[in-house]
């Protein structure tokens, strides 16, 4: 639906004609430049251009030329004029999911222009967009000059302007969150809070060399301080908030060194123009604040989980069987989920009991898992994915690349293997055991075809459920990684080996245990929490919305089939094809899983590095050597070949 004007467009001179000649301030004003603003956005970039130089001509043709521009001079420079030096493409809030609600507040609902009158509302309400900066950067030098030297501002309002900014910016500054990330004895000790007087000093006497040199002195000072800050995260954890407030810093000290370079400098009015317009059209976008207050978080929990990855990755032979056997006891453990699994699917229980039922039985086995560092197959490819993107960020050679990968690809395969060999055959014992002690198998006959045929590849909807699962693993990876940056930046092991309170309550031996058992096992016990969550829950839920989504996890499909096996084997109802089938359906499961996963990790390890994708040719092209001329290094270690340290390396950085 179109805009509805408030005056006649048919023709510059008849809204030239619309201006009301009124005082400043007048809500008849700032209607007549909302509706000619909206005039001129409403046609393309050329039309628009020719309609402002009609415009611009019927302003300097008419007879009351000098009042027509005193009074747009007058319109303009209102005194909404610094809240848009201010404001426009700086965040709002000082929190970054204040910020998200305010936007999403800005995006959903209509806002009421004041009804004295603001530039900023107007400008904010015609939804400008990055063209439309564009259009401002490409007018002709003429048009340019015309509405430059019209509309210029004051210096007033530029100064007043740099004063609001540095009284916010020493505000974020000086707040507990960021000092803390410096040594400062005193507050008095950072530049932020001198930034307010520099300011000052600068902006009441700008021709003053002393005022200037504080200022830039001070300028220096405050990004130099910045920096630091960011230095001092690369070795600890963030938060999206901490991130959000050194962005926002460095938003503003940008802005006040841009206002006083516009007020020293007339011919830098378009180039601010356009920062506004495009800071206008960037303040609306939801995509771009996730996109700013992500990265950084984003990145370090892929460092974080590209660290855990690297415990993972066995290179010497030695740490290839220690895998493959701890794989196995993994696989038994499975057996015993899947026991269990069908016990509550058989049970009656209420969904949403259900769903948690499941959810406990999945978590409890995998925690069990991670206190006896049993690997689950499937849990490591997300891990292993971080630890590659990180050698790919930080190494330029391709060599150290080719033994992380080797390495990865071999200890996949032994846990891979490791799990099938626990699973299958405990999963044959354990219903031979029942059927010896009940007279039956564990699972009746109708359910255990069903069992194995649902992992059919192509009679089934298997290849999706297992992409689905991949991605569900993956997640659990990132909250593995974002439990490990949050315990970094709380400096969560120390804090609780240091707490008097904990030493009190249990004494210092346990307190030391406690904080060595978080560092340990707590990123862990998070990640698998949360896998047993998504597989326990997630397909309850979906049953409830009438989508019937079912967990295909290698491991878990693997036992479930082994049980439908035996029991269609003791009633002399297994066939020879329904057994190639399913080993052939538990192959597909496994390799969605390990992709969907894999591909994952690397995707948001990548993206959060910014690589460059042309540079791995050289990679892919020494893999693909590495390939032909020894295939059995992506399965097996040499005997003399003992990687684990450059693997380790490679994940860590170092």
């Amino acid at each position: 639906m179109g805009r509805t004007f408030t005056v006649t467009v048919d023709s510059p001179s008849h809204m030239l004609a619309a201006l009301p000649m009124a005082a400043a301030g007048n809500d008849a004003e700032h209607r007549w430049l909302a509706d000619a603003l909206a005039w001129l956005k409403s046609a393309n970039p050329d039309e628009r251009t020719e309609r402002l130089r009609q415009f611009t001509a019927a302003v300097e043709h008419h007879p009351l030329a000098p009042e027509y521009k005193a009074c747009l001079r007058r319109l303009w420079t209102h005194h909404s004029y610094t809240r848009i030096f201010t404001e426009a493409g700086l965040p709002n809030e000082t929190a970054f999911f204040d910020e998200l609600g305010t936007r999403l507040g800005n995006a959903l609902l209509p806002r009421l222009l004041p009804p004295d009158g603001d530039l900023y509302a107007v400008l904010d309400n015609l939804s400008l967009s990055l063209e439309d900066a564009g259009w401002v950067a490409s007018l002709p030098p003429d048009l340019s000059k015309f509405w430059g030297n019209l509309l210029t501002p004051t210096s007033e309002s530029i100064y007043t302007a740099m004063r609001l900014l540095a009284i916010r910016a020493s505000s974020v500054g000086l707040s507990s969150v960021i000092m803390q990330l410096n040594n400062y004895e005193r507050p008095q000790d950072s530049p932020f809070y001198r930034l307010i007087a520099a300011v000052d000093n600068l902006t009441a006497n700008p021709a003053d060399p002393q005022a200037r040199a504080g200022w830039m002195e001070t300028f220096a000072a405050c990004r130099a301080a910045i920096s630091a800050r960011r230095h001092a995260l690369e070795t600890s954890g963030v938060t999206t908030n901490l991130m959000f407030r050194l962005d926002l810093l460095s938003a503003l000290l940008h802005r006040i060194d841009t206002l006083f370079l516009l007020a020293s400098d007339a011919g830098r009015g378009r180039g601010f123009a356009v920062e506004i317009v495009g800071g206008f059209a960037e303040h609306r976008g939801l995509l771009t604040l996730f996109r700013s207050g992500g990265t950084h978080l984003a990145r370090k929990v892929v460092e974080h989980t590209g660290r855990t990855g690297g415990h993972y990755i066995a290179g010497s032979s030695v740490e290839w069987r220690v895998m493959g056997y701890g794989a196995i006891g993994a696989g038994c453990l499975t057996a015993f989920t899947a026991l269990l699994k069908f016990a509550i699917g058989h049970a009656p229980l209420a969904p949403a009991i259900a769903g948690i039922a499941f959810s406990i039985n999945y978590t409890f086995f995998f925690v069990m898992m991670q206190f006896l560092h049993f690997p689950l197959a499937s849990k490591m490819p997300a891990m292993t994915a971080a630890a590659l993107a990180d050698a790919l960020a930080k190494h330029d050679g391709a060599e150290e690349e080719i033994n992380l990968i080797t390495a990865m690809t071999r200890t996949q395969f032994a846990v891979t293997i490791g799990n099938l060999v626990g699973t299958i055959p405990l999963s044959l014992a354990i219903d031979a055991f029942w059927r010896w002690q009940f007279q039956y198998p564990y699972l009746p006959i109708d359910y255990a075809a069903k069992t194995v045929h649902a992992i059919h590849p192509l009679l089934s909807w298997s290849i999706l459920f297992a992409a689905i699962t991949g991605a569900s693993l993956w997640l659990s990876s990132l909250a593995a990684g974002w439990t490990t940056n949050w315990m970094a930046f709380r400096s969560l092991p120390a804090a609780i080996a240091n707490s008097r309170r904990i030493r009190e309550a249990i004494g210092d031996n346990m307190a030391h245990r406690l904080s060595t058992f978080v560092k340990t096992h707590l990123s862990g016990i998070a990640g698998y929490t949360v896998l047993g969550f998504l597989l326990g829950f997630i397909p309850v839920f979906g049953k409830f919305l009438g989508i019937a989504y079912e967990v295909r996890h290698v491991t878990l499909a693997a036992a479930s089939v082994a049980y439908g096996w035996s029991s269609l084997f003791w009633n002399h109802r297994l066939e020879a094809l329904d057994v190639l089938w399913s080993v052939l359906g538990i192959g597909i499961v496994g390799f969605f899983n390990f992709a969907t996963a894999f591909f994952l990790g690397l995707w948001l390890a990548m993206r959060s590095r910014s690589i460059n994708y042309r540079s791995r040719v050289q990679l892919l092209r020494g893999l693909w050597q590495e390939l032909t001329h020894h295939p059995a290094r992506f399965f097996f270690p040499k005997r003399n070949e003992s990687t684990a340290h450059q693997a380790k390396a490679a994940a860590h950085g170092n």
